[in-house]
């Protein structure tokens, strides 16, 4: 883990087990974590049910580069695994902005009707 600083309390967070959340809202996962001096929540992750297919593809697409690379499979082979990879990396930035807008939407209004699962230590 490491430490971050909050933008409302600028107090430093040594991110720990305790204050990591999730919430699932519809086909929204959000994961996020709250800061244990002012209570703000940060995202630190959020995906929907395209931007996991999106995941998935290019894992498999990532996974296929390195075996490509490994074998010393034909450049023109390569470059094309690259290029598909790149292209999907591309549609996820894309469309990052809106799905950080709804997950901090639901975060900040989350509560027990969301179906918030905090991890505590202990």
């Amino acid at each position: 883990m490491k430490y971050v600083e909050c933008n409302g309390c600028k107090q430093m967070i040594y991110l720990t087990g305790a204050q990591i959340g999730h919430v699932e809202e519809g086909d929204l996962h959000i994961d996020y974590f709250t800061c244990p001096y002012c209570g703000k929540k940060y995202v630190s992750f959020a995906s929907d049910v395209p931007m996991r297919e999106l995941i998935t593809r290019r894992r498999a697409l990532q996974e296929k580069l390195k075996v490509a690379q490994a074998n010393k499979f034909r450049e023109k082979t390569i470059r094309q695994y690259v290029r598909a990879v790149d292209k999907i990396k591309a549609q996820q930035e894309k469309m990052m902005p809106a799905l950080l807008e709804r997950a901090n939407a639901a975060v900040a209004g989350e509560g027990a009707d969301h179906g918030e699962e905090e991890e505590k230590e202990g």
